[in-house]
């Protein structure tokens, strides 16, 4: 998960394609991520007992968010409020953890 949250944080969202080569280049793109955003999701990995799996699964699913949009990386939409709504559990708790280190060590 490390190896693909890592390789993720890389890619760069492209631009609205203008050209054909560039619609080529957009789609060809898509097809690559689309069996990794279905493996992320589908495989249960959410739900995962590790804590740090699941936020990595969390880093991963956005950086496909962010990487291609406009167009929404998962079909379904309920699919997509439940993995929105996994992901809010999943920050919530690191970042109230991030917050009382915050509070009690100080800055």
């Amino acid at each position: 998960m490390q190896k693909a949250a890592n390789a993720l944080s890389l890619i760069k969202q492209s631009s609205q394609p203008r050209t054909a080569k560039e619609v080529q280049a957009a789609k060809k793109q898509e097809d690559t991520l689309k069996p990794l955003a279905n493996a992320v999701v589908c495989g249960g990995l959410l739900q995962h007992a590790d804590k740090e799996v699941r936020l990595l699964v969390a880093v991963c699913v956005t950086d496909l968010f962010r990487i291609m949009a406009p167009v929404p990386p998962f079909e379904d939409k309920h699919l997509r409020v439940s993995i929105i709504c996994s992901l809010f559990k999943i920050c919530a708790v690191f970042f109230f953890l991030f917050f009382l280190l915050v509070k009690y060590v100080g800055p």
